[in-house]
């Protein structure tokens, strides 16, 4: 049977070649005749080389695909012919696919005296459907929790088979987290210092955008209890922050007690590593966290949006843990120079990601739960699984009490200066005052002091408010 007449075939080829055959022809007369091209002929030539070259190359892929699209018609007929002969037969089918190994089998489902009238036809357009996979689009994490022992933590959900991927999250130790708004970056993070406090982490914290609806810093509001000293936001409380773990690593190194693990968390490196005043000793903490502290009990998660920049991060961390992003560059960036990777990482939905590290074996792709925030006092849900000895002797000051012996606690009525530079931010910024006493760890029965901190700061608060 022949194929049907196609025009672009005429347009892109035909047409083309009838040019350049004419133009040929026209300069060999020309050269006959001894005209004035006959003493240009060379510029002509050059210039008809010139003209028709991408035209010639066009005419070529043209081709080339036509006769590909006929051997794959040809194929398509041949297969159908014979499917319908094995039909009539009434043989079952079974095909294999020699590239992929997958395997197609079809039951004839008619009798013999029925299956002789049987035709089989292409369905146009074939459309092939990919793998399916196992799990919803959304995993919500009280769904698995009790699937976690509780030894150890969650990485992540294998996608084909809804399979759980445990490791200890004493692995994440110098970790880089990195994805677009709105890829479920935050949440990740989320589950990540869920799982450390549970462990009996203490937490520091810095994020310059706190003051976001959706900044990190409220969604780890629930985790406030853990907070070794209030967030960090301005350029100096970044400093301070910075340098409390850096001597609180060198104490270590010089033989002090590392049984008290203790994560910094560093949200918007991309705004951060901009400023030349936190560039440096940004880069300082990375290295010490990427070389040497983690044999010391303490932990660094750097968390970026874009990869442009960052590429001496991505050499420092120990684990990647990567959702999509926008650009190519970026994502080959972000999934170390594996091209297949990159170009999967910027299809992945909203809270897949590409893990991979010093400590796994091989890359995994693996979907994040939804973790359900349970907002609590500081009394807290998660109780301290390490007192006195350690926690007392972890001199990260300023700070609030989180890490004091319980014993002192109730004698402890002074809330640090940092701690009311954070309320009196806040209260500028135009938070409510419920967000911000449980953001510093003044709600439940300490928010008396709450209020006592306000009066000193000059703040009224309204009946309202303080509902």
């Amino acid at each position: 049977m022949m194929s049907k007449f196609n025009p672009y075939f005429t347009i892109m080829v035909a047409i083309p070649l009838l040019l350049v055959c004419y133009y040929l022809i026209q300069a060999i007369e020309a050269l006959k005749t001894g005209t004035w091209i006959a003493g240009n002929w060379g510029w002509l030539v050059v210039g008809l080389l010139v003209v028709s070259t991408p035209l010639l190359w066009r005419c070529y892929k043209t081709v080339a695909g036509h006769l590909h699209d006929s051997n794959d018609r040809h194929a398509t007929r041949a297969l159908i012919q014979a499917a319908t002969a094995q039909v009539q037969l009434g043989y079952n089918l079974k095909y294999v696919n020699q590239k992929t190994g997958d395997i197609l089998e079809l039951a004839c489902p008619f009798p013999a005296s029925f299956s002789s009238r049987v035709t089989v036809q292409e369905d146009l357009p074939l459309s092939i459907e990919g793998p399916q996979e196992a799990i919803p689009p959304i995993v919500r994490y009280s769904e698995i929790a009790n699937q976690i022992p509780a030894n150890q933590t969650l990485l992540g959900i294998f996608p084909h088979d809804g399979s759980l991927k445990l490791t200890d999250w004493l692995k994440l130790k110098c970790l880089w987290i990195i994805g677009s708004s709105s890829t479920g970056k935050s949440n990740t993070v989320y589950g990540k210092a869920l799982e450390a406090v549970n462990k009996g982490a203490k937490l520091l914290v810095i994020d310059q955008h706190a003051t976001k609806e959706d900044s990190l810093a409220r969604k780890l509001q629930s985790l406030s209890s853990a907070f070794v000293c209030p967030v960090a936001v301005s350029d100096e409380d970044v400093l301070q922050i910075l340098s409390m773990f850096k001597g609180e690593f060198e104490r270590r190194v010089s033989g002090a007690s590392c049984k008290q693990k203790v994560v910094l968390i560093c949200d918007e490196m991309n705004r951060m590593v901009r400023n030349e005043t936190l560039k440096k000793p940004l880069q300082e903490i990375v290295a010490i966290c990427g070389e040497e502290s983690r044999g010391f009990g303490m932990f660094g998660w750097f968390i970026s949006q874009k990869a442009a920049h960052l590429k001496w991060l991505r050499d420092s961390a120990i684990t990647v843990i990567a959702h999509r992003v926008t650009r190519f560059e970026e994502a080959l960036l972000a999934c170390n120079d594996d091209r297949q990777a990159a170009k999967r990482l910027l299809e992945f939905p909203v809270g897949r990601s590409y893990i991979y590290g010093v400590d796994f074996d091989e890359p995994l792709e693996l979907q994040q739960p939804l973790y359900d925030e349970t907002v609590s006092d500081d009394d807290g849900v998660f109780p301290d699984t390490e007192t006195n000895g350690d926690a007392v002797s972890l001199r990260l000051l300023p700070t609030t009490d989180t890490l004091d012996d319980p014993s002192t606690k109730e004698k402890n009525n002074q809330v640090e200066a940092a701690t009311r530079e954070t309320v009196r931010r806040m209260k500028e910024a135009g938070m409510p005052d419920r967000d911000i006493s449980k953001f510093v760890g003044l709600s439940g029965r300490k928010y008396g002091m709450y209020q006592q901190v306000l009066a000193e700061l000059g703040y009224v608060q309204t009946a309202e408010e303080g509902a």
